[in-house]
């Protein structure tokens, strides 16, 4: 994730974006947990997006879950490339992390959907 654009009223914004390292890359599956009780998404961007087709898009603030899976089948990107931007609000104070699950996923552009992903990383956000 990228680093937070401070807004007004308590709003802020990240990104969440993949690094491919150069691989060309087409598809991103993750889930992306947060403490309900400290925020609330109120936004969810795609205009940005390297993808074209977003098929699972589940947002769940009781839960503090946000899956997203998306892809765009040729020629993908090979660069840096944004994959949505995230506008929360803050409800609580304290310090609040984000995470990407364990069972990400981002699929080389390869013919066999060969997972590429190396590592992942989330944000605090501070108080």
């Amino acid at each position: 994730m990228t680093p937070i654009r401070e807004k007004n009223n308590g709003l802020f914004s990240l990104d969440l974006v993949v690094d491919p390292n150069g691989e060309e890359i087409n598809t991103v599956s993750t889930e992306i947990s947060f403490p309900a009780n400290k925020l609330f998404l109120k936004s969810l961007s795609k205009d940005d997006s390297f993808c074209s087709f977003f098929i699972e898009e589940n947002i769940d603030n009781a839960l503090g879950k946000i899956k997203i899976t998306c892809l765009d089948p040729y020629p993908g990107t090979a660069k840096i490339s944004n994959v949505v931007s995230l506008t929360f609000k803050k409800i609580n104070s304290g310090a609040a992390d984000l995470n990407l699950s364990d069972d990400s996923l981002v699929l080389a552009n390869d013919g066999y959907g060969t997972n590429v992903l190396k590592n992942l990383s989330g944000q605090t956000i501070a108080e």
